[in-house]
């Protein structure tokens, strides 16, 4: 296994690197750099202290996310953050939960680059405030495994991380929309999103980036637009566009089928022909 490098990566555009003393690094918006780094000196994590913020919205999903307020953001007026902690999913979720190794990008990276890349061709996306990628050492298996504050950076090969997003209100996913037990939207208001959802994967592989888990849950309804969440495993620069979006139209019709299976309520043919 390759160890985690001690080179730190340079920061994404509009975002400078941050450094705490207990070996975890990033990057953040210049203008609240003092704040971020406050709060992982004293809470270790973003995910630990976001729970002492103001104004908390339970979001759901794996990890029981939460949106809230950091100190001196801005005020009561400012948005909420979202701090999404990066978990395993399937079979190793079981075994790793949160852990990851470092033998690729580091995924606050990946996703913070995918996203500037959908900004640029005008992709409605999240904007990012910060990313954090924690150093572990010890045995990675398991939510209890060991969290060492204080490990020097370079001794291991798994990482926990971390991004902050701003938290977009009124928003509601493509499933919600259209699985939720108590929906009354119309057909025509379905099959509308389920073409916009068709049109948003031509548009994610226009703008060069391959979203590999695209899924219901990752397409948030905002006016009238789709914006695109989760790309902390997408891929830039694809340069054949219709593969990428004939591969995010599928991964996309798989969730839409499991959404069917879990939830009894099926799209109708005229819907699946709105999202074909």
């Amino acid at each position: 296994m390759t160890p985690v490098p001690a080179r730190r990566p340079a920061p994404p555009a509009g975002f400078e690197l941050i450094e705490t003393g207990c070996g975890s690094f990033g990057f953040v918006r210049p203008e609240v750099a003092e704040l971020v780094a406050g709060e992982l000196e004293r809470a270790g994590t973003l995910e630990q202290a976001c729970l002492d913020w103001a104004d908390a919205v339970g979001l759901g999903g794996r990890g029981a996310i939460q949106a809230a307020r950091p100190p001196a953001a801005g005020g009561a007026d400012a948005p909420r953050w979202v701090v999404r902690p990066y978990l395993r999913g399937g079979w190793m979720a079981r075994v790793l939960h949160d852990r990851h190794l470092a033998l690729g990008p580091w995924r606050p990276w990946t996703e913070a680059l995918a996203i500037e890349a959908l900004e640029r061709s005008g992709v409605p996306t999240v904007r990012v405030i910060a990313g954090v990628v924690h150093p572990v050492r010890g045995a990675p298996f398991g939510r209890g495994a060991p969290f060492r504050r204080g490990a020097p950076f370079g001794r291991g090969v798994w990482y926990r991380a971390e991004l902050v997003t701003e938290f977009v209100a009124g928003t509601r996913t493509l499933a919600d929309l259209l699985f939720e037990s108590d929906t009354t939207e119309s057909q025509a208001v379905r099959c509308h999103w389920l073409a916009e959802a068709a049109r948003t994967c031509r548009d994610v592989a226009s703008a060069g980036v391959l979203h590999r888990d695209l899924n219901a849950r990752n397409l948030l309804l905002d006016g009238d637009r789709l914006r695109v969440i989760d790309l902390d495993q997408a891929r830039r620069g694809v340069t054949a566009v219709a593969p990428a979006q004939a591969a995010m139209v599928s991964r996309l019709a798989r969730s839409l089928r499991k959404f069917e299976g879990h939830t009894g309520h099926l799209l109708s043919a005229t819907e699946w022909r709105a999202f074909n």
